[in-house]
């Protein structure tokens, strides 16, 4: 029942922006293809997709064709699709000669690398970018107002409850000893932002916008600071930092402000910044009741 309220919910949202469709872009990207999805403009193909519901989960692309694996696609495969263009990111541009006279278009959404922070009008830009290369520029504006206004009104609805955190750390557990904590160049930072809250780090972010750590590295982390965990969080892992005496000893199995966010693709653009937003909106809103 919860599944499928969150499609239905989710089918609303892409109609307001115009009929779904399927489009005649590739993409080997995860993020480009979600917020291509988000748009209403589904990408012909990508790679990896019995992986995708794993860390990206919505927009379900459901007809999207899985060309294989995103950095090595299957090539046969590849040469047999019927694309126009395609968007992709320095990471792939090691395919760009698989694509055949079909011109490559780098949509960068300036979060990661070496940019100290990022911010939400580099994900405007980057949406922009692709709605004026599809011919899609209505659809692109509506996203991007549609995600703005959510933000927005996510982030006065948190600051006007006084017993709610207003700032945020954010990690992802390898393992119940070993993080990745993100940064202020991730799209976390850029999401907060435009929520109006901040965002804490205790390292400088690397050229994907997190700083590896052990649970250790946590201890200095204030004590007014939400931690928000971002799936997946493996149950094993889970149940190995209830046990941890240093978890305990931190006041982070009960007493101090953690929630456990549903996936979120972390290298991804606009869509991904408004799920984490709608994910912690709905955590510490109804935690708060």
């Amino acid at each position: 029942m919860k599944m499928q309220r969150r499609y239905w919910l989710w089918l609303l949202f892409i109609c307001s922006l115009g009929w779904a469709q399927t489009s005649d872009v590739v993409t080997p990207d995860w993020g480009i293809a979600a917020t291509m999805g988000a748009m209403g403009h589904d990408p012909a193909a990508s790679g990896d997709m019995r992986s995708y519901p794993l860390w990206v989960d919505e927009p379900e692309l459901a007809h999207t064709i899985d060309w294989g694996a995103r950095y090595y696609p299957n090539r046969e495969l590849l040469q047999s699709l019927d694309y126009s263009m395609v968007f992709d990111l320095p990471f792939y541009f090691h395919l760009r000669p698989l694509y055949v006279h079909r011109p490559a278009y780098h949509i960068d959404f300036k979060g990661g690398d070496d940019f100290a922070e990022a911010h939400w009008q580099s994900y405007a830009e980057a949406v922009l970018q692709m709605g004026a290369l599809m011919g899609a520029e209505a659809n692109a504006r509506r996203f991007i107002n549609s995600a703005e206004t959510r933000l927005v009104q996510w982030g006065r609805h948190i600051l006007s409850l006084p017993s709610l955190p207003k700032r945020y750390a954010v990690v992802q557990f390898s393992d119940a000893r070993n993080l990745r904590m993100y940064a202020q160049n991730s799209l976390f930072h850029a999401a907060l932002e435009k929520m109006g809250l901040e965002m804490v780090s205790l390292a400088k972010g690397d050229r994907w916008g997190n700083s590896a750590m052990t649970l250790a590295d946590l201890a200095p982390l204030p004590e007014d600071v939400c931690l928000l965990i971002i799936a997946p969080l493996s149950p094993i892992t889970a149940a190995e930092l209830e046990r941890s005496y240093l978890w305990q000893r931190m006041g982070f199995r009960e007493g101090r402000c953690v929630h456990k966010l549903p996936a979120v693709w972390v290298f991804g653009g606009m869509d991904s910044v408004l799920r984490f937003a709608k994910f912690l909106h709905q955590a510490v809103t109804e935690a708060a009741q």
